[in-house]
């Protein structure tokens, strides 16, 4: 599928869906801090939805394969974005959070897999595909980051939670009203018949997997509480909160594009180098530096975008159409289950010991991941095109 071919309306209702998530994800832990929630608490509350998507999120790339259609789902994600940021704007107890984040997420995640099967799906430059996506994505992220750091600053937390339903909602509808799709028929491959367990357990899948659950692991266990310890322990305000996160959207909007071109040219493996000794560097001077000004602008350096890219383009490489979205869906179990333990670790760490301690944990985790990728990550982009 040609992004002319009906494909932009989903760039821009996932840029809005993005829109609402960017203040879920920065404001959702402080907002619970507010309410008396501990930080461990509130780990298990940002664990929750990664580890409820695990246990979903096959089920749902394995309906959208063996259906053929992508579209329905997607919607179902975007829909229940708006309904959950809805109902986080009236909640005041931090175990009603919890209740409802479970109860919500196995739903909402319906849309990843499907998504970037579809992004790439009858494309030649996939790495191109996936790295304009996210350019949307970030778009979104930005505008919902200086949206809510300026409005919580002006106004209240449950006022911008409002907004983010507004804004996922009107996702929901272009995406309904506005994507076209015309579902392929599935040729009757073996490959149909693949499980999740034997698509996983290919050498380099694994390898896939391994990597991205400890780079997630050390990520999360600082990222999750970044709003908290911006605000309460350096001394930042939310309008800087916000203006920060909103760059590092910018600044990833950016060089997205250009990432994935990279990737299809040179590799997927020099990306994701890249990106993890950045975050290796990033959380070693996060460690020294105690400035909010000079925080605020570390947190603007895109990594995360290499590590969607690169990872992406590479089960991209090792899957075929029929079992793409499975494919992706794993790429996404790794994730979760590295964002669900690095909130929780992080918790842990943050409330025994100050949330600070926790950079040393996420630097830790990150060079160990970038020794590993080093060292035992293939390149794929051969691969591809030896096919």
């Amino acid at each position: 599928m040609k992004d002319n071919e009906g494909i932009f309306p989903l760039y821009i209702g996932l840029a809005l869906d993005s829109l609402a998530w960017s203040i879920l994800w920065i404001f959702t832990p402080l907002h619970v801090f507010l309410l008396g929630g501990s930080l461990f608490i509130i780990g298990v509350i940002c664990a929750l939805p990664p580890f409820a998507s695990v246990v979903t999120t096959p089920i749902w790339g394995h309906l959208s394969d063996k259906t053929g259609v992508r579209k329905p789902f997607i919607i179902l994600g975007t829909a229940t974005s708006g309904l959950l940021a809805l109902l986080y704007a009236i909640l005041t107890e931090p175990f009603h959070f919890l209740v409802l984040t479970l109860a919500i997420i196995p739903f909402n995640v319906a849309y990843f897999p499907a998504t970037y099967a579809l992004l790439t799906e009858r494309v030649e430059m996939r790495g191109e595909s996936l790295g304009k996506c996210e350019a949307y994505t970030s778009a979104g992220w930005l505008i919902g980051s200086l949206v809510g750091g300026l409005c919580a600053e002006s106004m209240n937390l449950q006022a911008i939670f409002i907004i983010a339903s507004a804004s996922a909602t009107l996702g929901t509808l272009i995406i309904l009203f506005g994507l076209e799709e015309h579902p392929k028929k599935r040729k009757h491959k073996n490959t149909e018949n693949m499980t999740f367990k034997e698509i996983l357990t290919r050498p380099q899948m694994k390898t896939l997997f391994a990597l991205l659950l400890i780079i997630y692991t050390g990520t999360a266990s600082f990222s999750t509480f970044f709003s908290i310890y911006f605000t309460e322990t350096i001394g930042g305000n939310y309008a800087l909160l916000g203006i920060s996160n909103a760059l590092a959207t910018l600044f990833g909007s950016i060089v997205s594009v250009p990432l994935g071109k990279a990737a299809d040219k040179i590799g997927r493996k020099p990306i994701i180098l890249y990106s993890t000794l950045g975050y290796v560097i990033l959380f070693i001077l996060l460690i020294i530096v105690r400035d909010p000004y000079a925080v605020a602008l570390l947190w603007t350096i895109p990594f995360y975008v290499g590590i969607y890219v690169g990872f992406g383009a590479m089960v991209s490489d090792i899957t075929s159409e029929e079992e793409r979205a499975r494919g992706m869906s794993i790429l996404s179990i790794s994730v979760s289950i590295g964002s669900g333990l690095g909130a929780i670790i992080g918790g842990a760490l943050g409330q025994n010991f100050g949330i600070d301690k926790n950079l040393y944990f996420a630097t830790l985790l990150s060079l160990s991941a970038f020794l590993l990728c080093t060292t035992i990550l293939e390149e794929t982009l051969k691969t591809r095109a030896a096919s």
